[in-house]
């Protein structure tokens, strides 16, 4: 199956274009399948990302992106009994709160309905990865944001 990536141009603004920046930034992963958790730090590790975080936890998730320790936020879509998008405006709102940075947001569903796509656009997503995914595609992905 082909990689489909869904990129919100409009809700852009990349990161530091010299890779060695990019490696520096600080992620953190969401989801609810604690295979995708390893998936996605192993994928990640192996590709010299030195600071990348897991959690099953939308409110974990909220509570380290607002204390201002993540850059780029990578949400399962289908975290019952919410979405990602949900998790995504609750960290827009968070961060607004404290005046915390906004970190760079992609999610990722197997269920790539242009309702799900508007929905992760509205919620301030910049990016959608269809799953099932390769660790090749999902490097790409991060790598989108240089």
């Amino acid at each position: 199956m082909p990689i489909t990536l869904k990129r919100f141009p409009q809700l852009h603004v990349g990161l530091p274009a010299f890779k060695g920046a990019l490696k520096r930034q600080r992620i953190l992963v969401l989801d609810d399948d604690p295979v995708m958790l390893q998936f996605a730090s192993h994928t990640l590790a192996k590709q010299g990302f030195r600071n990348v975080g897991v959690t099953t936890s939308p409110q974990e998730c909220v509570e380290r992106v607002t204390s201002g320790g993540v850059d780029v936020l990578i949400l399962d879509y289908r975290i019952p009994p919410i979405t990602g998008a949900d998790v995504a405006r609750n960290v827009l709102s968070s961060c607004r709160a404290v005046s915390a940075s906004i970190p760079k947001m992609v999610a990722l569903t197997t269920n790539p309905t242009p309702e799900v796509e508007q929905d992760c656009q509205e919620a301030g997503i910049s990016f959608v990865l269809n799953k099932p995914f390769n660790a090749k595609q999902f490097e790409h992905t991060i790598g989108a944001f240089s």
